[in-house]
């Protein structure tokens, strides 16, 4: 029985026919979804990843995020975000933040003024927030519409 399939094989045809026609020789058209597909970690269960620690999981979610500051990756300056300018106290334990004019938030809710800076800082730090220590931040009330100030213990995180 081998010695015979070994026969047929050998007198077999090694050419390949013509190319079969295509079913649908239509030109290609554009898909009727564009879609980008990633697979990433879930976000976290509240919207507030700072206060969550999971930026790094979270990173769909920044461009809804503006800070005060931001630091260049690069260079390690910091670039004006929310502010326009900041200093730091004489004490050195405080700093002031000027907000940048005209921020509207979504859907109508109006102007960022420092009243919504002092929420999201207490949202921050609150006690129950992971990598917060609110023994160390004590945030004071907006001294006006556009300006709040800050005051912290000097901490160096690189240390901890």
């Amino acid at each position: 029985m081998s010695l015979a399939l070994v026969a047929v094989m050998a007198c077999a045809s090694t050419t390949p026919g013509p190319p079969s026609e295509r079913a649908d020789s239509a030109a290609p058209s554009e898909p009727a979804v564009h879609r980008l597909v990633l697979s990433v970690p879930a976000p976290g269960t509240e919207s507030n990843t700072v206060r969550l620690i999971v930026q790094g999981e979270a990173w769909q979610l920044r461009p809804m995020y503006e800070h005060l500051i931001r630091v260049d990756s690069t260079t390690g300056q910091f670039i004006p975000m929310l502010s326009t300018k900041w200093s730091v106290e004489p004490d050195g334990k405080s700093y002031r933040f000027k907000l940048r004019h005209g921020v509207q938030f979504h859907g109508g809710y109006g102007e960022l003024t420092a009243k919504d800076g002092v929420f999201s800082w207490q949202v921050t730090t609150k006690e129950d927030a992971i990598g917060a220590n609110p023994k160390l931040i004590v945030l004071d009330e907006p001294v006006s519409a556009l300006d709040v100030s800050i005051q912290a213990q000097i901490m160096n995180l690189l240390r901890s």
